[in-house]
């Protein structure tokens, strides 16, 4: 009896071309428009993009050390001295 694929572990897809990927005919046509909005908060009128993607990190990052030390707050940036006195507080 041939294996399947369950008794196999083989991936059915193998390649994006296993998929059925969307491409640009599959969308529908819009139309783009801009909306310019000045920020009133600094001379330039310009306004901050580039850190959007540097957001997530840090707070998941501080996330995993308070799962580590069973604790549930520690203020950003975490110094060994915080780790440390966390550590001494939960030995005493």
């Amino acid at each position: 009896m041939p294996s399947t694929t369950r008794d196999s572990g083989q991936f059915l897809t193998a390649t994006f071309q296993d998929y059925c990927m969307p491409r640009a005919a599959d969308a529908p046509s819009f139309d783009l428009g801009f909306n310019i909005v000045p920020c009133p908060n600094n001379d330039l009128g310009v306004k901050g993009a580039g850190e959007g993607g540097a957001c997530g990190a840090p707070p998941a990052i501080v996330s995993a050390i308070c799962d580590a030390l069973g604790i549930g707050h520690i203020d950003m940036p975490v110094t060994p001295e915080k780790v440390w006195r966390v550590l001494e507080a939960q030995a005493a």
